[in-house]
């Protein structure tokens, strides 16, 4: 079991403060994941849902894809801003996941494939929240990357949203029927 201080150093940008809470709560689904039994970590509770291993791959997943193809389609398209229209939308999933018990499905390039061991997702993880912080813009109002639902989100936007989709998975943390 690897013990990490809560609070990783991460540069962050004057107005991040859903870094600060993505980084405590992710260091929250990692100690949830660390105290359940080994023989737990890769059981579905049901037919259909993920094990803890799912769940914190496609943690993992939705880091990967911020920094990495969702900003790469955002950097392909002549000209982007953020609308009105993204903005409520990433607003009202954001309260969704952080207030309610309401599940929303999952794009298929965030559903977990494999199942890893606790290092292994925890170095993916670490890589992909190095990667997302560094792409971090100076205006984190401007958009930022291309969600594939909402459209151009800022870099706040997605962050706050990131931020409830984490608090989300630990309020909906899998446990195996015994």
């Amino acid at each position: 079991m690897t013990n990490k201080t809560l609070v990783e150093p991460y540069p962050r940008p004057q107005s991040a403060e859903w870094l600060d809470r993505a980084t405590k709560l992710k260091e929250a689904v990692l100690v949830r994941l660390d105290s359940m039994p080994e023989t737990q970590r890769a059981i579905a509770p049901a037919p259909g849902e993920w094990s803890a291993y799912g769940v914190v791959e496609h943690l993992v997943l939705v880091e990967e894809n911020i920094a990495g193809l969702w900003r790469q389609r955002l950097l392909e398209m002549p000209s982007s801003k953020v609308g009105i229209k993204s903005g409520l939308l990433s607003s009202i999933v954001s309260f969704v996941f952080s207030k309610t018990n309401f599940r929303v499905p999952t794009l298929t390039e965030l559903e977990p494939k494999e199942v890893m061991g606790v290092d292994e997702l925890r170095n993916r993880w670490d890589t992909a929240r190095e990667t997302l912080v560094a792409a971090l813009p100076e205006d984190t109002r401007s958009a930022w990357i291309l969600h594939p639902e909402f459209g151009p989100l800022s870099s706040d936007q997605m962050g706050r949203l990131m931020a409830a989709h984490l608090k989300h998975h630990l309020r909906h943390w899998p446990a195996p029927k015994a």
